[in-house]
């Protein structure tokens, strides 16, 4: 019985140890479950500002795409316009070589045939040679007319081109800062990106220390079942052992009561009303 109490009793400071390494271990696994959580919540926030920063990068690189497109077909519009001028001034240099008339002479002489064919009175020979004159002079300064035009195509050409050009300034203008501000953004995003990486990597191991702490907190809670389940057969071992002995101790009390009255109504002396009874349940009265 006393090594069975003493067993007992070795068990209960057993769980109890046991007891509060298990809850100890559930509080600091409580901690890292929290700093995890915490952990897990900035890494998320990280992430979800990293996202953003990429579709701000990749809008201003739509954008900086967009003008780059645009500056292309703007430069290939000029480079058109410039192959269209360079044709024009060679059919101007042919042309030229083909004037073989001061073209401001012939002009004023032609003017000047014109107003002696309108206010002079001629024969019909002087007439007819005036007129031939002015046919050939005509016919002289049809290379000027042909230049006269294509100059003024080339002044429009020029115009045009100068134009695009002025666009494909500004589109270059306007993509510059577009394209320093994505790289700054992308900068960012890079450094985000790491950030949330390296939060992300503490909260795993976090998670990591979690786990640990909680397996052993569920491994001193396993051995204090264990433990508590030994006692409680050690204790009904023991209520039964005191439950034999406490009837053993009746037993022997009620015959040593028996006994003495036995003993008392043999030598006529007093006895008691419990004794009486002992004597009437034995039929000895």
């Amino acid at each position: 019985m006393e090594r069975l109490l003493l067993r007992l009793s070795e068990l209960e400071e057993k769980a109890s140890a046991l007891r509060v390494r298990r809850d100890a271990l559930n509080v600091k696994a409580a901690k890292w479950a929290e700093k995890r959580d915490g952990l897990n919540t900035k890494a998320r926030d990280l992430w979800a500002e990293a996202e953003k920063q990429r579709l701000e990068r990749d809008e201003l690189n739509r954008q900086v795409r967009d003008l780059k497109g645009k500056r292309l077909k703007l430069e290939n519009q000029i480079a058109e316009k410039r192959t269209r001028m360079d044709g024009l001034a060679e059919r101007l240099r042919v042309l030229r070589q083909k004037l073989v008339v001061d073209p401001k002479l012939a002009e004023e002489r032609v003017r000047e045939l014109d107003w002696r064919l309108q206010t002079s009175v001629m024969s019909l020979a002087e007439e007819k040679r005036v007129v031939e004159e002015i046919k050939s002079l005509k016919r002289e300064l049809m290379p000027w007319n042909e230049i006269q035009k294509l100059l003024e195509e080339t002044v429009k050409l020029e115009s045009e081109a100068a134009a695009l050009k002025d666009q494909a300034k500004e589109s270059y203008e306007r993509m510059v800062p577009l394209v320093e501000e994505s790289g700054v953004c992308h900068l960012k995003m890079v450094e985000t990106l790491a950030e949330a990486q390296r939060v992300q990597a503490s909260a795993d191991e976090a998670y990591g220390e979690f786990l640990r702490v909680k397996t052993e907190a569920d491994a001193a809670h396993g051995d204090y079942v264990l433990v508590k389940s030994d006692m409680e057969v050690l204790s009904k071992e023991v209520a039964r052992l005191e439950k034999e002995s406490q009837e053993e101790k009746g037993r022997r009390a009620s015959q040593r009561l028996e006994e003495e009255a036995v003993e008392k109504l043999r030598k006529g002396e007093k006895i008691t009303l419990e004794e009486l009874r002992v004597l009437v349940r034995k039929g000895l009265v």
